[in-house]
């Protein structure tokens, strides 16, 4: 009898062993997609299986570590079993730390309990990944207002500056969330003083009947921001002084709320002019300098076209002052038989629809968060300027010229999207909900304003003459893209118009249209031929 028990025992133990075995042999020869499944499903078993097996608990998967995917998942008993097993809580990888990771999936799934985790186990809050981003300021980049509150009031270092020379704040009064700016605010951290200044006019809808005209007043002596409101009835002409010096108190006439046509006939001038950015007195010096307008800014183009080709927004002091002008302009121009056209860019996009104020100038960040307001606010569908821009096309076509700020995808003939699809979709896009299913749909179709197709290789002539033919188009006129001078490329059948406004050793260019003649025209009212191919 104990020799039969012997023997039983023996082959358990042989058993046992050969188990083992394969069980070494198979986590040891476990791939990448194994762990990643075993830590998706939460097998920690199988985890310590193949940690114990001899796989680096640091190594890459191929392109993430165990602790990467583990914050990924949002699996916390398998991160903290990782940390407990000495991870590298300071690892960097793609150029992205740890609490890098952590923070963006806190966000993601509501839910900081790896990044509390993280920060207790000893993860570095100051321990910067690409461009000198650290977790605080990537947190306030993010708009995550748990995990800034968290990396602060756990240490983080909050005079650190990225690549950029910008700190923590600096995203912060950037960022949509108020509930983080106040927690900032209220610890004592500065806006920045900017120079005296109104801003304005701001007109509001009360009701169908009554709007409310607002100016941001603010004195730098007193650091003091006031908002000044008269609300008046809404008839056609509203009698309004403008808060910038060169318009005198005039009347601005309300236009309809109506998208325009986006095709045209005509026989007169086009005049087009690339991405402005707030350049409002180069602006100014482009249109008198060239006859566009008369010294007053009133409108003497008679029944010529003007054509904005997007990113009036951003980087530059002087937005608000090239949207009332514009608005004005296209008064003007419709009475006297002209035309005023305003192609949506991306940077529109991204106040009117994302909130983004990255490149937001200070003037209007430390203005508006020295009221307490939001920059995007201004811009909302109640507000006038908010309801004509999300009014506007994102392409035109002027006889045989295709006017669009990015460029047309070369997909976009395949797919049947005709300038009439893709202006309802770029209005279905502004004005639903980012997380709609219309707005999913919708999302490809706005990438006219963000294509630099055109610039990344020289040949792609087979491919625009299949969008100019599909669009019964000669040429496509485009900004976005900078250039030195207004310059054909692609044979002569792409139009680049922007020359960068805002940079030193550029000097201010428009596209001038006259019959078949194209010519680039500057500030000084120099003009010189574009020559085709």
């Amino acid at each position: 009898m104990n020799r039969f028990s012997n023997n039983i025992t023996y082959c358990l133990k042989l058993a046992r062993a050969c188990l083992c075995l394969f069980l070494f042999v198979i986590f040891t020869r476990a791939d990448a997609q194994d762990i990643k499944r075993y830590i998706r499903e939460e097998k920690l078993d199988s985890v310590k299986f193949f940690l114990y097996a001899g796989n680096d608990i640091n190594g890459v998967y191929p392109e993430y570590t165990m602790l990467e995917m583990a914050i990924g998942e949002n699996k916390a008993e398998v991160a903290e079993f990782l940390i407990s097993e000495k991870a590298d809580l300071n690892k960097v990888n793609h150029g992205n730390t740890v609490l890098l990771y952590a923070i963006y999936f806190s966000q993601q799934f509501n839910d900081t309990k790896i990044l509390e985790l993280l920060i207790r186990n000893g993860a570095d809050p100051n321990l910067a990944g690409r461009s000198e981003v650290t977790p605080l300021i990537y947190a306030c980049m993010k708009d995550n207002y748990k995990a800034a509150v968290l990396l602060y009031e756990n240490g983080a270092d909050h005079g650190r500056k990225d690549k950029n020379g910008f700190d923590f704040f600096h995203y912060v009064l950037r960022g949509g969330n108020m509930k983080l700016r106040n927690y900032f605010l209220a610890r004592d951290f500065p806006i920045p003083r900017i120079s005296s200044t109104t801003e304005g006019p701001h007109i509001n809808w009360i009701d169908e009947k009554k709007v409310s005209i607002n100016f941001i007043k603010y004195d730098s002596l007193s650091d003091n921001a006031i908002w000044n409101s008269d609300s008046i009835k809404a008839g056609r002409n509203i009698s309004i002084r403008p808060g910038f010096s060169d318009f005198p108190e005039e009347k601005i006439y309300l236009l309809k709320n109506e998208p325009g046509p986006a095709e045209y006939v005509t026989g007169e001038k086009i005049f087009a002019v690339g991405d402005l950015h707030g350049s409002y007195e180069e602006f100014v010096r482009l249109l008198i300098a060239n006859q566009v307008t008369d010294k007053n800014l009133n409108w003497t183009w008679g029944s010529g076209h003007l054509v904005l080709c997007g990113d009036i927004f951003d980087r530059g002091e002087g937005v608000t002052q090239c949207l009332w002008l514009i608005y004005k302009l296209e008064h003007q121009a419709l009475k006297r038989g002209g035309r005023v056209h305003y192609i949506l860019g991306n940077h529109e996009l991204m106040i009117l629809r994302d909130n983004n104020k990255y490149y937001v100038h200070d003037k209007y960040i430390n203005l508006c968060a020295k009221l307490g307001i939001d920059y995007y606010s201004l811009f909302l569908p109640e507000y006038e300027l908010g309801r004509w821009l999300r009014r506007k096309n994102m392409v035109i076509k002027i006889n045989d010229l295709l006017f669009v700020h990015g460029g047309i995808p070369p997909e976009f003939p395949g797919m049947g999207k005709t300038i009439d699809k893709i202006n309802s979709a770029i209005h279905n896009f502004i004005n639903t909900p980012p997380d709609s299913v219309d707005a999913l749909i919708n999302h490809f179709l706005i990438e006219p304003a963000w294509y630099r197709g055109y610039f990344e290789k020289r040949d792609q002539l087979e491919q625009i003459d299949e969008v100019l033919g599909f669009y019964g188009a000669g040429h496509i006129v485009v900004g976005h893209t900078p250039v030195k001078e207004i310059t054909a490329i692609q044979n002569g059948k792409v139009i680049a118009v922007n020359v960068p406004f805002e940079e030193p050793g550029f000097i201010p260019q428009a596209l001038l249209v006259d019959g078949d003649e194209l010519y680039r025209v500057d500030i000084q009212g120099l003009k010189s031929r574009i020559v085709l191919p």
